[in-house]
Protein backbone atom coordinates (compact mmCIF):
# COMPACT_ATOMS: atom_id res chain seq x y z
CA UNK A 1 0.00 0.00 0.00
CA UNK A 2 2.95 2.30 0.32
CA UNK A 3 2.84 5.42 -1.86
CA UNK A 4 5.95 7.07 -2.69
CA UNK A 5 6.93 10.39 -3.96
CA UNK A 6 9.98 10.35 -6.43
CA UNK A 7 12.00 13.23 -8.22
CA UNK A 8 11.18 13.90 -12.03
CA UNK A 9 13.86 13.74 -14.70
CA UNK A 10 15.01 16.37 -16.97
CA UNK A 11 13.98 14.17 -19.85
CA UNK A 12 10.67 13.28 -18.11
CA UNK A 13 9.59 17.52 -18.77
CA UNK A 14 8.83 17.74 -22.50
CA UNK A 15 5.32 18.35 -23.84
CA UNK A 16 5.19 14.99 -25.42
CA UNK A 17 5.74 12.82 -21.97
CA UNK A 18 3.06 14.80 -20.36
CA UNK A 19 0.94 11.80 -20.63
CA UNK A 20 2.95 9.21 -19.87
CA UNK A 21 1.28 6.74 -17.33
CA UNK A 22 3.32 6.77 -13.99
CA UNK A 23 1.29 4.60 -12.11
CA UNK A 24 -1.12 1.93 -12.23
CA UNK A 25 -3.78 0.66 -9.80
CA UNK A 26 -6.32 -2.30 -9.57
CA UNK A 27 -9.42 -1.52 -7.22
CA UNK A 28 -9.14 -4.70 -4.79
CA UNK A 29 -12.53 -6.34 -6.49
CA UNK A 30 -10.47 -5.59 -9.94
CA UNK A 31 -13.59 -3.65 -11.34
CA UNK A 32 -11.77 -0.22 -11.38
CA UNK A 33 -8.32 0.53 -12.72
CA UNK A 34 -6.38 3.75 -12.29
CA UNK A 35 -3.84 5.22 -14.29
CA UNK A 36 -2.04 8.30 -13.34
CA UNK A 37 0.36 10.61 -16.00
CA UNK A 38 3.30 12.27 -15.73
CA UNK A 39 1.15 15.80 -16.55
CA UNK A 40 -0.87 15.20 -13.37
CA UNK A 41 -3.86 13.69 -15.04
CA UNK A 42 -5.49 10.62 -13.57
CA UNK A 43 -8.48 8.66 -15.02
CA UNK A 44 -10.34 5.87 -14.12
CA UNK A 45 -11.61 2.68 -16.21
CA UNK A 46 -14.16 0.01 -15.75
CA UNK A 47 -12.32 -2.92 -16.40
CA UNK A 48 -15.12 -5.26 -17.97
CA UNK A 49 -16.46 -2.42 -20.00
CA UNK A 50 -12.99 -0.06 -20.76
CA UNK A 51 -15.91 3.08 -20.25
CA UNK A 52 -14.04 5.65 -18.82
CA UNK A 53 -14.97 6.81 -15.16
CA UNK A 54 -14.75 10.45 -12.93
CA UNK A 55 -11.32 11.46 -14.21
CA UNK A 56 -8.92 13.71 -11.60
CA UNK A 57 -6.35 16.77 -12.14
CA UNK A 58 -3.67 16.75 -10.21
CA UNK A 59 -1.03 19.95 -9.56
CA UNK A 60 1.93 18.17 -10.29
CA UNK A 61 3.54 14.81 -11.87
CA UNK A 62 1.25 11.45 -10.59
CA UNK A 63 3.93 8.84 -8.83
CA UNK A 64 1.54 6.14 -7.30
CA UNK A 65 -1.84 5.15 -6.81
CA UNK A 66 -3.68 2.93 -4.17
CA UNK A 67 -7.05 2.47 -3.42
CA UNK A 68 -8.74 2.04 0.22
CA UNK A 69 -9.40 -1.84 1.32
CA UNK A 70 -13.17 -0.85 0.40
CA UNK A 71 -12.54 0.68 -3.14
CA UNK A 72 -14.35 3.38 -2.38
CA UNK A 73 -11.11 5.84 -2.14
CA UNK A 74 -8.42 6.60 -4.55
CA UNK A 75 -4.95 7.65 -2.97
CA UNK A 76 -2.88 9.66 -5.77
CA UNK A 77 0.39 10.42 -4.70
CA UNK A 78 2.50 13.29 -6.66
CA UNK A 79 5.83 14.44 -7.22
CA UNK A 80 5.63 17.45 -4.86
CA UNK A 81 4.58 15.23 -1.98
CA UNK A 82 1.62 15.60 -1.65
CA UNK A 83 -1.31 12.41 -1.02
CA UNK A 84 -4.45 13.34 -1.54
CA UNK A 85 -7.39 10.41 -1.34
CA UNK A 86 -10.84 10.69 -3.58
CA UNK A 87 -13.78 9.10 -3.20
CA UNK A 88 -14.77 7.25 -5.97
CA UNK A 89 -18.06 8.83 -7.91
CA UNK A 90 -21.66 6.85 -7.19
CA UNK A 91 -23.34 4.95 -9.86
CA UNK A 92 -25.54 6.86 -12.46
CA UNK A 93 -29.01 6.91 -11.21
CA UNK A 94 -31.54 4.39 -12.71
CA UNK A 95 -34.27 6.64 -13.95
CA UNK A 96 -37.95 5.64 -13.62
CA UNK A 97 -39.27 7.72 -17.19
CA UNK A 98 -43.49 7.54 -17.51
CA UNK A 99 -44.36 11.01 -16.26
CA UNK A 100 -45.50 13.94 -18.14
CA UNK A 101 -44.23 16.88 -16.38
CA UNK A 102 -42.80 17.25 -12.48
CA UNK A 103 -42.87 14.46 -9.99
CA UNK A 104 -44.06 16.05 -7.21
CA UNK A 105 -44.18 12.66 -4.59
CA UNK A 106 -41.87 9.93 -4.44
CA UNK A 107 -41.93 7.01 -2.22
CA UNK A 108 -40.23 3.77 -2.04
CA UNK A 109 -41.78 1.00 0.17
CA UNK A 110 -39.58 -0.73 3.50
CA UNK A 111 -37.95 -3.50 0.67
CA UNK A 112 -37.03 -0.87 -2.37
CA UNK A 113 -38.71 -2.82 -4.44
CA UNK A 114 -41.72 -0.62 -5.07
CA UNK A 115 -41.84 2.84 -6.02
CA UNK A 116 -44.61 4.84 -5.94
CA UNK A 117 -45.01 8.24 -7.62
CA UNK A 118 -46.82 11.48 -8.83
CA UNK A 119 -47.43 14.63 -10.31
CA UNK A 120 -48.30 17.04 -12.06
CA UNK A 121 -49.53 14.71 -14.96
CA UNK A 122 -52.61 14.13 -12.47
CA UNK A 123 -51.51 10.18 -12.37
CA UNK A 124 -50.51 8.53 -9.43
CA UNK A 125 -48.06 5.77 -10.68
CA UNK A 126 -46.55 2.65 -8.98
CA UNK A 127 -42.83 0.85 -10.51
CA UNK A 128 -41.42 -2.20 -10.65
CA UNK A 129 -37.50 -0.57 -9.05
CA UNK A 130 -36.02 -3.91 -9.70
CA UNK A 131 -37.21 -4.29 -13.37
CA UNK A 132 -37.33 -0.22 -13.86
CA UNK A 133 -40.99 -0.72 -15.16
CA UNK A 134 -44.15 0.73 -14.48
CA UNK A 135 -47.14 -1.22 -13.31
CA UNK A 136 -50.17 0.91 -12.60
CA UNK A 137 -50.64 4.49 -13.56
CA UNK A 138 -53.83 5.57 -11.99
CA UNK A 139 -55.60 8.28 -12.59
CA UNK A 140 -56.19 11.17 -9.75
CA UNK A 141 -59.83 12.54 -10.48
CA UNK A 142 -58.44 15.58 -12.77
CA UNK A 143 -56.06 16.43 -9.66
CA UNK A 144 -52.54 17.05 -9.69
CA UNK A 145 -50.45 15.63 -6.51
CA UNK A 146 -48.14 17.91 -5.07
CA UNK A 147 -47.57 15.43 -1.81
CA UNK A 148 -47.87 11.77 -0.47
CA UNK A 149 -46.86 9.66 2.00
CA UNK A 150 -46.69 5.52 1.69
CA UNK A 151 -47.04 2.73 3.36
CA UNK A 152 -43.90 0.65 4.69
CA UNK A 153 -45.65 -2.41 3.28
CA UNK A 154 -46.27 -0.69 -0.01
CA UNK A 155 -50.04 -1.31 0.20
CA UNK A 156 -51.05 2.37 0.90
CA UNK A 157 -50.99 5.77 -0.41
CA UNK A 158 -52.50 9.52 0.64
CA UNK A 159 -52.12 12.22 -1.60
CA UNK A 160 -52.97 15.46 -1.29
CA UNK A 161 -53.17 18.47 -4.22
CA UNK A 162 -52.99 22.30 -3.58
CA UNK A 163 -56.26 22.38 -1.68
CA UNK A 164 -57.82 20.94 1.89
CA UNK A 165 -58.82 17.40 0.53
CA UNK A 166 -56.70 14.09 0.88
CA UNK A 167 -57.23 11.17 -1.45
CA UNK A 168 -56.69 7.75 0.10
CA UNK A 169 -54.84 4.95 -1.95
CA UNK A 170 -55.36 0.97 -1.89
CA UNK A 171 -52.49 0.14 -4.08
CA UNK A 172 -53.34 -3.53 -3.03
CA UNK A 173 -56.30 -3.74 -5.63
CA UNK A 174 -54.57 -0.92 -7.18
CA UNK A 175 -57.63 1.90 -6.61
CA UNK A 176 -58.15 4.87 -5.12
CA UNK A 177 -60.88 5.41 -2.22
CA UNK A 178 -61.53 8.14 -2.82
CA UNK A 179 -61.12 11.60 -1.69
CA UNK A 180 -61.95 13.24 1.80
CA UNK A 181 -61.79 16.16 3.97
CA UNK A 182 -61.08 17.44 7.24
CA UNK A 183 -58.27 20.43 6.74
CA UNK A 184 -59.77 23.66 6.26
CA UNK A 185 -56.76 24.77 4.08
CA UNK A 186 -54.09 22.68 2.38
CA UNK A 187 -52.39 19.73 3.41
CA UNK A 188 -48.30 20.06 3.55
CA UNK A 189 -47.31 17.02 5.49
CA UNK A 190 -47.88 13.39 5.19
CA UNK A 191 -46.56 10.08 7.13
CA UNK A 192 -47.41 6.52 7.55
CA UNK A 193 -47.38 5.57 11.22
CA UNK A 194 -45.35 1.89 11.14
CA UNK A 195 -48.19 -0.15 11.52
CA UNK A 196 -48.91 0.78 8.38
CA UNK A 197 -52.63 1.81 9.38
CA UNK A 198 -52.58 5.27 11.11
CA UNK A 199 -51.44 8.32 9.03
CA UNK A 200 -50.44 11.93 9.84
CA UNK A 201 -51.81 14.99 7.87
CA UNK A 202 -50.53 18.67 8.17
CA UNK A 203 -51.54 21.36 7.28
CA UNK A 204 -51.89 25.67 6.71
CA UNK A 205 -54.86 25.72 9.03
CA UNK A 206 -52.82 24.99 11.67
CA UNK A 207 -53.73 21.51 12.78
CA UNK A 208 -52.01 17.96 12.43
CA UNK A 209 -54.89 15.08 11.94
CA UNK A 210 -54.04 11.32 12.86
CA UNK A 211 -56.55 9.22 10.64
CA UNK A 212 -57.26 5.66 10.55
CA UNK A 213 -56.65 4.17 7.03
CA UNK A 214 -59.27 1.44 7.50
CA UNK A 215 -61.98 3.77 8.59
CA UNK A 216 -61.04 6.59 6.70
CA UNK A 217 -61.69 8.64 9.83
CA UNK A 218 -59.96 11.04 11.70
CA UNK A 219 -59.01 9.73 15.02
CA UNK A 220 -56.64 12.35 17.05
CA UNK A 221 -56.29 16.50 15.49
CA UNK A 222 -53.69 18.33 17.06
CA UNK A 223 -53.72 21.98 17.29
CA UNK A 224 -50.86 24.20 17.01
CA UNK A 225 -50.70 28.42 16.33
CA UNK A 226 -49.28 28.13 13.50
CA UNK A 227 -49.05 26.32 9.79
CA UNK A 228 -47.46 22.84 9.45
CA UNK A 229 -44.80 22.36 7.05
CA UNK A 230 -43.38 18.79 8.16
CA UNK A 231 -44.73 16.07 10.48
CA UNK A 232 -43.25 12.31 11.23
CA UNK A 233 -43.96 9.25 13.28
CA UNK A 234 -41.51 7.95 15.53
CA UNK A 235 -40.16 4.52 14.75
CA UNK A 236 -42.10 2.67 17.21
CA UNK A 237 -45.15 5.24 16.32
CA UNK A 238 -45.78 6.28 20.23
CA UNK A 239 -45.42 9.92 19.05
CA UNK A 240 -45.29 12.81 16.24
CA UNK A 241 -42.56 15.17 15.79
CA UNK A 242 -43.71 18.43 13.99
CA UNK A 243 -42.29 21.43 12.18
CA UNK A 244 -43.74 24.98 11.90
CA UNK A 245 -43.50 28.00 10.71
CA UNK A 246 -43.38 30.86 12.42
CA UNK A 247 -46.08 33.70 11.55
CA UNK A 248 -43.81 36.18 11.70
CA UNK A 249 -42.07 35.25 8.50
CA UNK A 250 -39.29 33.46 6.45
CA UNK A 251 -36.70 35.27 8.26
CA UNK A 252 -37.25 33.49 12.12
CA UNK A 253 -36.47 30.26 13.74
CA UNK A 254 -39.16 27.68 12.28
CA UNK A 255 -39.77 25.35 15.62
CA UNK A 256 -40.26 22.00 16.21
CA UNK A 257 -42.87 20.11 18.00
CA UNK A 258 -42.74 16.48 19.84
CA UNK A 259 -46.18 14.90 20.72
CA UNK A 260 -47.09 11.65 22.62
CA UNK A 261 -49.38 9.39 20.98
CA UNK A 262 -52.50 8.36 20.81
CA UNK A 263 -53.52 11.19 23.61
CA UNK A 264 -51.89 14.08 21.33
CA UNK A 265 -50.45 16.00 24.32
CA UNK A 266 -47.09 18.10 23.24
CA UNK A 267 -44.10 16.50 25.26
CA UNK A 268 -41.26 19.10 24.16
CA UNK A 269 -40.99 21.98 21.91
Amino acid sequence: KGLVSAPASPERNSPNAQMQIEALAFSPDQSVLAAGTLGGYTQTFQVDSGAELSPVIQQASVTDLAFSDDGTRLQVATQAGDVSAWWRAPDAPRLLRGHEGSVRFAALDATGQRAVTGGVDRHLRVWDVAQQSLTHSLENAGEAIAGGALSSDGRRAVTGGYGSGITLWDLGDMKSLGKRYGHKKRVWAFDFAPDCERFATGSDDQTVRVWEFSSQKTIRTIELDSPVRFTRFSPDGTSLATATVDPRGWQFPGRLQLWSLPSGKLMTE
